[in-house]
């Protein structure tokens, strides 16, 4: 709370805020007057989360190393099963082009593969506005992943921590090992690289849904 007091008749001022949701950093505060840096507040426990039956999850990122970037995208399906992912070097002008482009191909691999319907995640917050942007953008990269979410029947894009991100950030940090214009590398299993983090993020997503949502041990868990 950041409060300026009260002068004679005239009211004091106060800034009230959620303590839960945001930090308020009182920096001035004079007559009638409060400056505050109000931050939000970054979610604790974050971690990746399936989707619901009978949708598939499309999680993309992208690493850069010098003058060379690595895309890596994998799906998983609502078993927090591994279905396919990959990982290639890309050369890119900037870390959001790096990001879009993991998007297209992840995307185009989903619609090559039917693996519908599907949701999507990326973390990069600057594709996702350009994405969602009602502004023409003449951007090549953003019109490509328009069509083919169009052609996968308009799936809800969202963005992702780091976090709950982990998966396909080491397949894109594998991808800037690769020689440039390489094949893409396809995993049709998690690999080494990814897979200590994959089973983890496997089993936390399993166990509150056998312990708790699904109390009889007969049900088969979708």
């Amino acid at each position: 709370m950041a409060q300026s007091p009260a002068n004679g008749l005239i009211g004091g001022v106060v800034v009230l805020g959620n303590a839960v949701l945001i930090n308020v950093t009182e920096m001035r505060v004079g007559e009638q007057e409060i400056h505050c840096l109000v931050q939000g507040k970054r979610k604790q426990n974050l971690k990746w989360k399936p989707p619901k039956f009978p949708f598939y999850k499309l999680n993309t990122d992208s690493a850069h190393n010098n003058s060379k970037s690595g895309i890596g995208d994998l799906i998983r399906n609502a078993n927090a099963e591994w279905v396919i992912g990959f990982a290639t070097s890309i050369t890119a002008e900037s870390p959001t082009t790096a990001e879009t482009y993991a998007l297209m191909q992840g995307l185009q691999l989903a619609l090559d593969r039917n693996l519908l319907p599907l949701e999507v995640e990326v973390d990069s917050r600057d594709s996702l506005r350009l994405l969602t942007s009602t502004k023409d953008i003449p951007n090549n990269l953003i019109s490509d992943c328009r069509y083919l979410l169009d052609r996968l029947g308009k799936p809800i894009v969202m963005h992702a921590y780091r976090e709950q991100n982990g998966v396909a950030d080491k397949l894109a940090k594998e991808g800037c090992n690769f020689e440039l214009q390489s094949m893409v590398h396809i995993f049709d299993d998690s690999p080494v690289l990814a897979r200590s983090l994959f089973e983890r993020e496997k089993s936390v997503v399993q166990e509150p849904v056998l312990d708790n949502d699904w109390p009889n041990s007969s049900v088969t868990i979708l």
